[in-house]
């Protein structure tokens, strides 16, 4: 080998160093980052498994108290159903007793809801005349009401002053 081969080896040489000590650099920097990289994405993919886990858990709570509520409502409804049955019962039988025992009970509620005995009671169209139905169906013929009116006729005596218009 002459000398300038020997240089040129040597250059060589030192250029291949810097080279493999260039990649290594390069190798190490690329592995760091790789490194980081793996290490930020097992990261966010457990952060994104547990804001999932949550969500499902949210999701599942949501739908259990839906499910809750819709049973809720069901049962709300039942009873309803129920109460409106057990009232159109009460009504019926309270709308089908003899006059006088409607009478007796009506006169017996209103004393037992009087506070003042100054209140004024208020009677539903209905009563009003099942009432007048019932007092001119028990007048003799010719003792009707001459002004023709209608509305509650004043029973004295039966009931006590503040409830004679039942």
């Amino acid at each position: 080998m002459t000398g300038i081969e020997k240089i040129t080896a040597r250059i060589q040489a030192d250029a291949q160093q810097e080279i493999d000590a260039v990649l290594a650099e390069a190798n190490r920097q690329a592995a760091e980052i790789n490194a980081r990289y793996a290490a930020q994405a097992k990261q966010a993919e457990a952060e994104i498994l547990e804001k999932s886990r949550q969500s499902a858990a949210e999701l599942r709570q949501r739908r259990n108290s839906s499910a809750q509520m819709d049973a809720k409502k069901q049962e709300l409804a039942a009873k309803q159903a129920l109460l409106d049955e057990a009232f159109q019962l009460a009504y019926e039988k309270l709308t089908q007793l003899p006059e006088g025992e409607y009478e007796d009970l009506l006169a017996n509620l209103a004393v037992r809801a009087s506070v003042s005995g100054k209140e004024q009671l208020i009677f539903s169209q209905a009563d009003r005349l099942r009432r007048q139905s019932h007092r001119q169906s028990q007048r003799p013929a010719g003792q009707g009401r001459q002004d023709g009116g209608a509305g509650p006729v004043p029973d004295h005596g039966r009931l006590p002053g503040r409830l004679a218009h039942l």
